[in-house]
């Protein structure tokens, strides 16, 4: 989980000058940073809360989480509890002192800041007992904030979708047949309260309806990337037909349209990916992770190049069906793992390999750029569905 991404080359290169970049792409510079401490810790997750108090919450390559004040940039408390990697931290909506992690020591556990950094809740399923847990590899909660849904690693064979209710730690069901591997990304869709999304080392990305009595009928849809699902993000395509990208660990892009299950671009792997940013050499160019969009019908995400000490960071963007770069980060000195953005704050926050965290601010400032319409490409709907109830 924390494999080093550094190839220490220096084979790839701007294709383009600073002067030239300058004047096409949006410029972020470093605001603020903060090194975590004089150990090498990764910065595998991060998440922001958005209220009144600014608190940036990180999930390190320890097995611990930190919490920092954005504006003082100083520690407000460190979260000991896990004991194996952490797959995932996530403020509570609406909150600026609770904060959810999960592990792959089989739990997810709410803390609360307001008392003494506690652990208040953890949810697990402990149906084989508590020796038996099955590894969390993603959780997510409904935009109600009633239920928690969380993917699993496989486990005696099967990958688990788990449900619980979110208010008393009560293990609703799960669903165990749609994957035949890892659960690597879940997600709620922002605003259909029962609709979440999964994706999988299996190459699938499934659409699931959890308000239905059984996982044959809740399965919605199912698009085969014919890759492994890293990281997924649910947006809104022209036509106003829900659509799904993933990032995959071969280090591609795709971009979909649920309702027919169709590519909504041609997909771009990396190759393509390292043309849009310019760079001389597609071995050393990575993808972080998707950003929030004020627009539903563009999809917003970083990457990156190993070469040197990883200093090209750059965010691209899908505009009608076409990827495009809209910004660099200027400053740069690590290989990238988790980014989150304060929209209130005009920043955006990246952590990674070196463990420490950058706030950006930018410019704001870029001038159109040109780029071939992309065509699309179709795939075919995976057939196989599960039929246990959750």
């Amino acid at each position: 989980m924390t494999e080093d991404l550094n190839t220490n080359s220096d084979e790839d290169a701007d294709i383009v000058s600073d002067s030239e970049s300058a004047q096409s792409l949006i410029q972020y510079y470093v605001e603020q940073e903060r090194s975590l401490s004089l150990q090498r810790t990764y910065i595998l997750h991060m998440s922001c809360s958005q209220g009144v108090a600014d608190k940036l919450f990180l999930g390190l390559s320890n097995c611990t989480s930190v919490v920092y004040d954005i504006e003082t940039l100083s520690k407000v408390a460190c979260l000991s509890g896990h004991d194996r990697t952490i797959t995932g931290v996530k403020v509570g909506a609406g909150e600026d002192d609770v904060v959810f992690t999960s592990s792959l020591d089989g739990t997810i556990k709410l803390w609360d800041l307001r008392l003494h950094n506690n652990m208040v809740r953890e949810y697990k399923d402990a149906s084989e007992g508590d020796d038996k847990l099955k590894p969390i590899s993603s959780f997510d909660i409904s935009s109600k904030k009633t239920v928690i849904a969380a993917g699993t690693e496989l486990f005696d064979g099967d990958a688990f979708m788990l449900f619980w209710d979110a208010r008393s730690t009560k293990l609703l069901g799960g669903y165990w047949e749609s994957h035949r591997d890892d659960i690597t990304h879940i997600q709620f869709h922002p605003s259909k309260k029962d609709w979440l999304a999964t994706g999988s080392t299996d190459g699938l990305m499934n659409v699931f309806d959890i308000s239905e009595c059984s996982e044959d009928d809740a399965l919605l849809y199912s698009m085969n990337t014919e890759s492994s699902v890293d990281k997924l993000q649910w947006f809104m395509c022209l036509n106003e037909v829900d659509g799904l990208s993933c990032i995959t660990h071969t280090q591609d892009l795709q971009v979909w349209e649920t309702d027919g299950v169709i590519p909504y671009a041609k997909h771009m792997q990396r190759d393509i990916i390292a043309k849009v940013m310019h760079r001389t050499s597609s071995d050393y160019c990575y993808l972080v992770d998707f950003l929030p969009e004020d627009s539903d019908d563009e999809v917003s995400l970083l990457a990156g190049s190993t070469a040197g000490k990883g200093e090209c960071l750059k965010m691209l963007k899908v505009q009608k069906k076409t990827l495009t770069p809209v910004a660099v980060f200027n400053g740069n000195k690590q290989i990238v793992r988790s980014c989150c953005s304060i929209k209130q704050k005009n920043l955006l926050v990246t952590g990674g390999e070196s463990g420490f965290f950058t706030l950006w601010k930018s410019d704001g400032l870029s001038q159109n750029i040109s780029a071939a319409s992309l065509k699309v490409k179709t795939k075919s709907k995976h057939s196989s569905v599960g039929k246990k109830p959750y």
